[in-house]
């Protein structure tokens, strides 16, 4: 993070980027190398014993017990920025969060394994999934260009940026846009679209003021990521009869 009370330009800077392969982690690293920045990834070797061990020691347990109903994605994002939190704190190292809501957009990699690319997968291939959800939405590409701008500006220190569009929007509305992107194909969209609209708001007031941030249009999200999955074959629509 820079020092003083001026945004200090990343351009040139050599930067740390951990899970380097992920979504949101991709479009970071092509947009710092378009600084001309010098990137690191990092990566964990498999076989170190004493730090693969968790993986595999609990799967008995699993297998007996069960895996429940609930993902512990969610839970374990938390549970890290407690610990970010913590370390910062103990350390001294300042650390800004970003907390970024349902992120769309179009991958930049084949890789069918997050699950922003498996909601793009379910809206071209059904439709949509959970359609009358009420989500924040934001755009992968302003996810990372929201890292980017924390990084530059020292007033961000300390700060928990939420990171989404102003109004939720119901996941059957998505697949009514994507529709009206790829008309050829069929997408399940839902008959009660004016009674899923809702009036909810989102404070994203501080990630606009202090981060730059200018939220693209929903519909070019959705239609980059439909257009993207099918260019690169991992989602399969159905043609219109």
């Amino acid at each position: 993070m820079p020092e003083g009370g001026q945004a200090s330009p990343l351009d040139g800077a050599t930067v740390c980027v951990t899970g380097a392969t992920g979504y949101i982690a991709l479009h970071l690293v092509e947009q710092l190398l378009q600084k001309g920045c010098h990137v690191k990834g990092t990566l964990r070797g498999m076989d170190d014993a004493d730090k693969t061990a968790a993986l595999t020691a609990f799967q008995q347990k699993v297998e007996k017990e069960g895996r429940g109903k609930l993902s512990p994605y969610h839970y374990s994002k938390v549970q890290a920025e407690k610990v970010g939190w913590r370390y910062s704190e103990e350390s001294g190292i300042p650390l800004t969060t970003i907390l970024p809501g349902l992120v769309i957009g179009p991958p930049n990699s084949r890789k069918p394994d997050t699950l922003s690319v498996e909601w793009g997968i379910s809206l071209v291939e059904h439709g949509a999934f959970y359609k009358e959800i009420l989500a924040p939405i934001v755009d992968v590409r302003e996810t990372a260009l929201a890292h980017i701008r924390a990084a530059e500006r020292p007033n961000t220190d300390g700060k928990r940026y939420l990171l989404a569009g102003r109004e939720f929007v119901p996941a059957g509305i998505l697949a009514s846009m994507a529709q009206q992107t790829v008309p050829e194909y069929a997408f399940e969209v839902p008959d009660n679209l004016d009674e899923l609209q809702m009036t909810v708001a989102f404070d994203n007031t501080r990630s606009i003021e202090e981060l730059g941030i200018e939220y693209r249009p929903l519909e070019e999200s959705v239609r980059d990521a439909v257009l993207c999955l099918i260019e690169l074959g991992i989602a399969k629509p159905t043609l219109k009869k």
